[in-house]
């Protein structure tokens, strides 16, 4: 089974985010994704230990499936006093967080310039999880691959394990 782009010749490859076996095609990982809580720069100095957050509406967005579940259980926090506010997607959450005392959760290196452009900051720098899923170049068959469609795999996979490995270093 391979994603109806490739059945119709409409797409040589893609980036999808999540299981790349899931349509039926060959792939490369291209990133994964690490979690942490930021909120306005006002609501990210009151947070000084990470029981703190449970003080604040916690947006989470419903499609993704690490969230603040994972992240409590990873810091071994009781979230029952947790509120939670759901939402679609990061842009969502972000923008909630830019107006509001809530709290999101950053995935980064993807959501780095959409949570710089909301004006939010990470509320607890030393505390991230990694994500359960993952971005990845999928296509139907990597021998086949036309030169120019290679060329921008190759491209691709050198870029983003460049910005991986410069975004590891500032951590």
């Amino acid at each position: 089974n391979t994603p109806a782009d490739f059945k119709r010749d409409f797409s040589d490859l893609m980036i999808v985010f999540g299981a790349p076996s899931a349509d039926g095609a060959e792939s490369d990982p291209l990133m994964g994704e690490t979690l942490y809580p930021v909120a306005r720069p006002a609501v990210a100095r009151k947070i000084k230990d990470p029981g703190d957050l449970l003080d604040f509406p916690l947006i989470e967005v419903a499609t993704h499936r690490a969230g603040w579940t994972q992240f409590f259980e990873t810091y071994a926090l009781r979230s029952v006093r947790a509120k939670f506010i759901y939402t679609d997607s990061s842009l969502m959450a972000f923008a909630l967080a830019q107006h509001s005392e809530k709290i999101a959760l950053a995935r980064a290196p993807a959501s780095d310039t959409a949570m710089q452009a909301a004006g939010l900051q990470p509320c607890l720098p030393d505390y991230q999880i990694e994500g359960v899923q993952s971005y990845h170049i999928i296509y139907t068959n990597r021998t086949h691959l036309r030169p120019a469609v290679r060329k921008t795999r190759d491209w691709l996979l050198e870029t983003f394990t460049q910005k991986q490995e410069s975004h590891l270093k500032f951590k």
